[in-house]
């Protein structure tokens, strides 16, 4: 189980004719994708409006974009099908991180009229993940008696929530499997794979 880490990283913004060419094979890439992943760890490549260029260039495409973000910058992905942020990005322009499903998911709903986004994913730790919609709001639970390890359970839930949209499930389901994947990598030490056997069993128990 992992104790500790450190990291020497340059996030420096790439320098722009990399970007541009990573915008170019990005754009020949989609060609052959149903979904569009953007994950944004603050790095130095998704800088500026590459987002932008990236959101615009997907949807003349007809594919869905899911966002997986850091920090609550949120009108760089205005116009993403899905954001995935964690419950303390919602805290940007408040007092901070909304507490319990009533403000969680007013926090997000103002985030969905502010820019245009369609959904969001919310992470909430061991209280599993919150999606707002147009339609409302659905809270997914993971079972805290469980966990022991959630390093990786975030990026398995986009993983699976992006897998789900792609293979055509409405945006709700996709949620419920990803909130399941999560559950099942923060179940086990370290990081893993949710595999679908997994996730069978996961959602048998509900």
């Amino acid at each position: 189980q992992q104790l500790l880490r450190t990291d020497r990283e340059d996030t420096r913004p790439v320098h722009p004719k990399l970007a541009e060419r990573l915008v170019r094979i990005a754009r020949d890439a989609m060609a052959a994708t149903s979904v569009v992943v953007l994950s944004d760890y603050r790095k130095g490549v998704l800088f500026g409006d590459m987002p932008a260029q990236l959101i615009a260039a997907a949807h003349a495409a007809g594919r869905q974009v899911v966002v997986d973000m850091r920090a609550g910058d949120f009108a760089r992905y205005a116009g993403a099908d899905m954001l995935v942020p964690h419950r303390a990005d919602l805290g940007s322009g408040l007092d901070g991180p909304p507490e319990g499903d009533e403000a969680i998911a007013a926090a997000a709903q103002a985030v969905r009229a502010a820019h245009g986004i369609g959904a969001l994913l919310v992470k909430r730790g061991e209280e599993g993940m919150s999606l707002i919609d147009a339609e409302g709001a659905v809270h997914f639970r993971l079972d805290a008696a469980k966990l022991v390890d959630l390093s990786g359970a975030g990026d398995a839930a986009v993983a699976t929530l992006a897998a789900g949209l792609a293979a055509g499930l409405k945006p709700r389901m996709a949620a419920m499997l990803a909130n399941a994947a999560a559950g099942v990598v923060g179940a086990q030490p370290g990081t893993c794979v949710a595999r679908g056997s997994d996730l069978r069993a996961a959602l048998a128990e509900r």
